[in-house]
């Protein structure tokens, strides 16, 4: 029997779906939707999350940088061009890596299609997680339990909000990299 498909876009809390979930989903790290047609025919649903993207930035930043971040390094990071190539990533169509900002828009590249059809029958809100966890338990006819959080970041300050870290064309750049997911969910910085 087909398992649910759930792609996995990335400090979305992709983690926490594939351990609560494991076995009972199929689970691909950070493949684009388009690459599993013969999957998403065969699933009886599909599913991502999607996050806001400037908060999503910080988190990734928080995670990648570890030890070296620091709330005044973040904006310089964002705009620093050699983050537009790097060795850490997924491998990208043209064999090179997807960088950490083409990795910050890639919620566009993992869920749609080149016609920009989303081929994912739920997308989800990180900002509504329980909730989601919870239609995601009613789907598999599990009863309804606690949240479980794996892979928290651990290295971002609790109290931070992500506004406070950027600077004005910081923020501009992640709404232009970011374009489809806030135009498609409505996300504001």
């Amino acid at each position: 029997m087909a398992l649910p498909l759930f792609i996995h876009v990335p400090k979305t809390g992709g983690v926490t779906i594939r351990e609560a979930f494991d076995g009972h989903i199929s689970y691909h790290a950070h493949a684009p939707a388009s690459s599993l047609t013969t999957e998403l025919e065969a699933a009886p649903w599909s599913f991502a999350f999607i996050r806001n993207p400037w908060d999503r930035m910080v988190s990734w930043y928080w995670w990648r940088e570890r030890a070296q971040a620091s709330v005044e390094g973040f904006s310089a990071w964002v705009m620093d061009p050699k983050y537009e190539r790097t060795t850490v990533g997924v491998p990208g169509p043209d064999g090179g890596v997807f960088s950490i900002l083409h990795r910050s828009r890639n919620a566009e590249t993992l869920l749609t299609n080149d016609q920009g059809e989303i081929l994912v029958d739920t997308v989800y809100r990180f900002e509504d997680f329980d909730h989601a966890l919870r239609n995601i338990w009613r789907r598999l006819g599990w009863p309804i339990i606690r949240r479980i959080h794996s892979n928290r970041n651990t290295h971002k300050p609790r109290d931070l909000d992500y506004r406070d870290l950027y600077t004005p064309e910081a923020a501009q750049r992640v709404s232009e990299l970011c374009a489809w997911e806030v135009e498609t969910f409505g996300y504001e910085f």
